[in-house]
């Protein structure tokens, strides 16, 4: 019998000839006059395989969820309905996240230079979180930004997937990713990033929260462009330096095989530095005069690639279609040439000859010998109340 559910009374009724024609006629079931006698309690219709507790009194057990027809691996603690697909599949590769995260907390940071680049997780399979980025070694994959020293040490990072509220602001992505991972930097550092990054209000921000920046900018980012007139590249030849000054911001195009444009709140082009170039004309290297704003971004620019470089000499390979897994070994190795960068530092620190300290491939070894040589704990027994379900069964 189909049931009609009251608004008022939040009982059921009956769907009779009647209640149809009255509802046709009135179209508003609670100002009916019905007598008790109509009315029934609604009691809803159970759902397969559902067990009530009368059943329960007869003996009949309640059935575990793999006899129910949901799988296994379908369970979760998470609101699948509210978290969505994509939250659930990032849940899954969490907890190593947050364990990695939680051992860069524990560096001990001091005011310095620090380096903002994006760092790629190699993944050519179907993934909602792939990324094409051009340029790099490996270009396809997770896209993941990051903090490093200038000697490559890892400080923090944060793994881009879309709209994460923790990476919006109005300045736009990139500054949001600077506010975000100078978070974990000491004020008064020292704070280098490229041309993705690099925005004049950033530098004006970073300025007013204590903060040193220098990266390399797009000429379209520059505001009022048409009234700032830097000499023509025609006009300039290599080695040559135009600087324009405005409220503390510093910017300077520099003339190398091509036109090279930097903007800082704290270091400027005046002083010049003699670097070596390659000039293909006399094929040779050349003296070439470079401003220090130059000479400094490549000197402490290089943080994240150094990381990179380290990860690439023995990265754990495997061939797997789950990108989980991917970004599961993505971060062992990561934790792995983090802890060797600071093993390195340490030893460095007390005194101890560069002969005597392993390079990251004994360090490697003696980290798997350790895990070899752990004694063996037994697996985990079922519970008892799986095990009452299954004899009832």
């Amino acid at each position: 019998m189909a049931w009609l559910l009251d608004p008022r009374t939040r009982r059921g009724l009956p769907l009779t000839d009647d209640l149809v024609l009255s509802l046709l006629e009135d179209g508003n079931c609670s100002d009916l006059e019905l007598d008790d006698a109509d009315v029934e309690e609604f009691v809803p219709p159970l759902a397969e395989n559902e067990v009530t507790a009368s059943d329960k009194e007869l003996g009949i057990p309640e059935l575990i969820p793999s006899q129910l027809g949901v799988k296994r691996s379908a369970t979760s603690l998470q609101d699948n309905a509210v978290a969505g697909p994509s939250t659930k599949r990032r849940k899954q590769v969490q907890p190593v996240i947050d364990a990695v995260k939680q051992g860069c907390n524990k560096i001990l940071r001091t005011p310095g230079r620090f380096s903002v680049d994006e760092q790629m997780i190699p993944f050519t399979g179907k993934c909602y979180l792939r990324q094409l980025v051009k340029n790099k070694p490996r270009p396809v994959g997770l896209k993941n930004f990051v903090v490093t020293t200038s000697e490559g040490l890892m400080i923090d990072f944060e793994i881009y997937y879309g709209n994460n509220p923790v990476l919006s602001h109005p300045l736009g992505l990139g500054p949001a990713v600077v506010f975000r991972l100078i978070q974990s930097v000491p004020p008064g550092s020292c704070i280098f990033f490229d041309r993705y990054f690099t925005t004049i209000p950033l530098l004006d921000e970073l300025k007013r929260l204590g903060y040193h920046g220098t990266g390399t900018i797009m000429v379209n980012r520059i505001p009022d462009r048409q009234q700032i007139s830097f000499k023509e590249d025609q006009k300039m030849r290599r080695g040559d330096i135009d600087q324009r000054v405005s409220n503390g911001i510093v910017l300077v195009k520099w003339k190398d095989n091509k036109a090279v444009f930097t903007a800082s709140n704290c270091t400027g082009g005046t002083a010049i530095n003699n670097i070596k170039q390659y000039d293909k004309s006399a094929k040779c290297y050349i003296d070439v005069d470079a401003p220090k704003i130059v000479t400094s971004y490549n000197t402490f620019m290089g943080g994240v690639d150094v990381l990179d470089q380290s990860m690439e000499y023995y990265r754990t390979y495997m061939k797997t279609r789950k990108w989980t897994l991917k970004v599961i070994l993505h971060f062992m190795d990561l934790a792995v040439v983090n802890a060797w960068r600071l093993y390195r530092c340490d030893s460095l620190a007390k005194g101890i000859p560069k002969n005597r300290i392993q390079d990251l491939l004994a360090f490697r070894f003696e980290i798997a010998e350790t895990f070899m040589n752990t004694p063996d704990r037994d697996r985990l027994q079922s519970t008892p109340l799986v095990e009452i379900q299954v004899k009832q069964i």
